[in-house]
């Protein structure tokens, strides 16, 4: 019995410390754009775990990562960029621009003309006219029926419609 257990123990053991380590390590580096200017609050995402670090006013970013890690670096007005995490000093990432462009917008002036700004308002009166009367809601004497000072909405009362 003891025998077996001894060997068991060695067996797991030799399984627990024959694994290879987990090798992390600390990836940091800048984000500048093309002219030279720090990147401030670009997002710097492991994709392998999905953990995150917002760059400094300086563009400086730190993470505790695994080697071969994918970082994603992404901003609002610059294109995203996929780097290897590499080990050592500060590593230097420019990223570009994304151009966002709009459609032209045109503005033309139009001539006023009198005789149909006269006929449209002719015939916007004549639906106005037609158009059917609002009907007036009888509230009865208090006025408005939610208030909550009626009497028929207070505490212990069955509400307004018991009669």
């Amino acid at each position: 019995m003891k025998t077996t257990l001894t060997a068991l123990i060695c067996v797991a053991w030799s399984c627990v410390m024959g694994q290879e380590p987990i090798k992390t390590f600390w990836s940091s580096g800048v984000v500048f754009d093309h002219d030279s200017i720090p990147v401030a609050d670009a997002y710097v995402i492991n994709y392998r775990n999905l953990n995150h670090y917002v760059t400094d006013s300086l563009g400086r970013f730190r993470m505790y990562v695994q080697g071969g890690d994918s970082l994603m670096i992404s901003h609002i007005t610059y294109k995203r960029m996929v780097i290897q995490a590499k080990k050592g000093e500060d590593f230097i990432y420019i990223i570009d621009i994304a151009p966002f462009e709009i459609d032209p917008v045109i503005i033309q002036q139009f001539d006023r003309n009198e005789e149909n700004f006269k006929k449209n308002m002719a015939t916007i009166r004549k639906t106005i006219k037609f158009m059917p009367k609002p009907v007036k809601i009888n509230r009865g004497v208090d006025g408005n029926p939610y208030d909550p000072t009626r009497s028929s909405l207070r505490a212990g009362s069955r509400g307004y419609m018991s009669k």
